[in-house]
């Protein structure tokens, strides 16, 4: 008896899913109140946050809120709250929580609505002196808050701005992403942008256990697979990091210094300042001969 075995293509799994909301109110005395809200969801399966294991159901609801002198183009005010957060402090975290960064916000106040607002957000409560997810929720507020001081809002005006995202299984190491940006705003109307890729992991994890077993040749041809895949896609985190495992594994220098490169001009794009002094390490090595 012979027995045949083959791979079914799996039905999409949605494992986690993301809901942000930012919400502008009509200016009073010159003031405009900026809510903004981050809410995970975890759908499947255990995931773990230092030494902790979260079970599936709500992992982070986190909120942001902003008072905005629009015509100094200023934040007058900053402050956040976590209603729920990933954990507290315990003594397996040294008894470092999550909300053990939130009167780091307060010093986003001052901040100028211009082309500095990003960098100032990422020094005020950027790396250890804030929360990944907290952060992230600031840093997408910034587009609204910097169109505070461009466009021309009537004091009555509001706006709402919610962002969807959500992440599926599809098997075999790959997994797909949907997104979706909706404006509304009662004297504009509303209008939505839909984003939707996929991502290949496999292919990276292949390459490494390949790399590890000395077979470079099948190496390179599974980081060149996720990469053709990463770039019809446009995702350019993934793109950075297979051109990095390239400029590892190619056996000629001139290959791995344009990998290389390559790798180092998406992370500058990205503003991925670590993995570009890594990346960096690592062309210099390439100079060197090592």
């Amino acid at each position: 008896t012979r027995v045949v075995y083959c791979a079914l293509p799996m039905a999409p799994q949605e494992i986690h899913r993301r809901e942000i909301e930012v919400r502008v109110g009509p200016a009073q005395s010159g003031l405009r109140d900026v809510a903004s809200r981050v809410r995970d969801r975890r759908l499947r399966g255990f995931t773990w946050v230092g030494a902790h294991v979260v079970a599936p159901g709500p992992v982070h609801d986190m909120s942001a809120d902003f008072q905005v002198d629009v015509a100094a183009g200023r934040i007058q005010h900053a402050s956040g709250a976590m209603s729920l957060a990933a954990f507290d402090g315990t003594p397996d975290t040294r008894f470092e929580g999550c909300r053990d960064i939130l009167p780091n916000l307060a010093d986003l106040s001052g901040l100028a609505l211009d082309e500095g607002l990003v960098g100032g957000i990422r020094q005020a409560i950027g790396r250890e002196r804030g929360c990944y997810h907290l952060t992230t929720l600031v840093l997408t507020t910034a587009p609204v808050l910097r169109a505070l001081s461009l466009l021309s809002l009537a004091p009555e005006d509001s706006w709402r701005r919610a962002l969807s995202l959500s992440g599926s299984a599809l098997g075999s190491g790959r997994y797909r992403f949907e997104g979706e940006i909706r404006d509304e705003r009662p004297q504009a109307g509303s209008a939505s942008t839909h984003l939707a890729f996929e991502v290949d992991t496999l292919g990276m994890r292949l390459g490494e256990v390949l790399v590890d077993a000395g077979r470079q040749d099948e190496a390179l041809e599974q980081y060149r697979e996720a990469l053709a895949l990463a770039e019809s896609n446009d995702y350019r985190i993934l793109i950075g990091e297979l051109l990095a495992r390239l400029g590892e594994a190619a056996q000629d220098r001139e290959h791995r210094m344009e990998y290389l490169q390559r790798s180092l001009t998406v992370f500058q794009e990205l503003g991925a300042q670590d993995r570009m002094r890594e990346v960096q390490a690592k062309v210099h090595r390439a100079l060197m001969g090592d």
